[in-house]
């Protein structure tokens, strides 16, 4: 992976599209840094504490020393500069439940130990001079006793991978018909296969890398290939990514609150007691006040609690009715009257 980066060395002496006017200054304003990440080969490990039958004698990882730890290789990565490079490694999937964590993040050689089996994608993104590469991805295998080992007829087909290419496209390409490529039915995506399949086998995708997916989200959420709308979702013609995100399709926070950055539609095309909490549920004895707005006007996406009105708004509030109409006069307890206020208020 390869970025070609160029930039102004300097301020010209020139207008937009004149040459400067010393020939050293044009020679310098164009620099061309050339970054490539290489984040080395494929990793295949043991598992600690997993009890084997018998152990493979082909595991690489690296030139690792310890077969139940993974080792990436970063040290290939290169900048035409010649200069030190910066390092930056990060996970894009793990096996569900790990909890698996990088050390040596920002080096050329940093570790995991592997505490799950299944495929563990890590991609690394090198930098020179605040220039930073394209992202590549290396592939770590944790394997188990039922990967390795198994009777079974179904799952003892894996092919040990360990210090080949972590770019599975070097060898799973139409040029090499003996192995299985890309199929014209695959879905629109770059040839950075390790970001969904594994050596498991190419059906087996336990996580979608969809920076590496073309096109629009319901060319694939349709029902068919990848779940689509549910039964009760909202009638739209609008696209997936306009209300959802590829981390998930609804997530609560720990404290139940939603994320709704990106979110653009009126509050009540989703906050209808259907689809989310509405005004149905408010919990005041008296049911909510019967208004004609949106939620926006009184609620925050932070809290439907402790509501402050936009009293601008004449839809909302009208002008002089501060003691009047079921707002302030001591009818609602959700709303702040004379009364209720923490000082005695002066009889008016």
């Amino acid at each position: 992976m390869e970025v070609l980066w160029e930039g102004s060395c300097g301020e010209g002496g020139g207008a937009a599209g004149t040459p400067s006017s010393t020939p050293s200054q044009a020679t310098s304003a164009l620099d061309k840094i050339i970054l490539k990440a290489d984040p080395g080969s494929v990793c295949e490990t043991l598992l600690t504490g997993e009890i084997y039958t018998r152990t493979p004698t082909n595991l690489s990882c690296n030139k690792g020393s310890d077969r139940d730890t993974a080792y990436l290789d970063g040290s290939k990565s290169t900048s035409s500069t010649g200069q030190a490079l910066s390092y930056a490694w990060s996970f894009v999937s793990k096996p569900t439940r790990s909890n698996a964590a990088l050390i040596g993040a920002n080096t050329a050689n940093p570790n995991f130990v592997p505490d799950k089996a299944g495929p563990y994608a890590v991609q690394l993104v090198v930098s020179d001079s605040g220039v930073s590469s394209p992202r590549a991805v290396a592939l770590v295998m944790a394997l188990d006793q039922a990967t390795l080992n198994s009777t079974s007829l179904a799952t003892r087909s894996y092919i040990f991978h360990g210090g080949l290419s972590s770019n599975c496209n070097q060898c799973h390409n139409a040029t090499l018909p003996t192995l299985q490529s890309m199929s014209s039915a695959h879905l629109a995506t770059s040839n950075l296969c390790q970001s969904c399949h594994s050596p498991a086998g190419f059906s087996v995708k336990s996580f979608v890398d969809h920076l590496e997916v073309f096109g629009s989200c319901s060319s694939c959420h349709d029902g068919v290939i990848a779940v689509g709308k549910s039964a009760g979702h909202l009638v739209t013609t609008q696209e997936c990514s306009d209300c959802h995100t590829t981390d998930y399709f609804l997530k609560l926070n720990p404290d139940g609150t939603f994320n709704h950055a990106g979110i653009t539609r009126v509050c009540s095309s989703c906050h209808n007691g259907t689809v989310a909490i509405g005004t149905d549920s408010d919990p005041n004895p008296s049911g909510h006040p019967s208004i004609s707005v949106e939620c926006n006007a009184c609620h925050t996406t932070a809290t439907f609690k402790a509501p402050f009105p936009n009293h601008s708004d004449t839809k909302l509030v009208v002008p002089g009715t501060c003691g009047k109409a079921g707002c302030h006069d001591g009818s609602n307890a959700q709303i702040t009257s004379k009364n209720s206020a923490p000082h005695p208020h002066p009889l008016t």
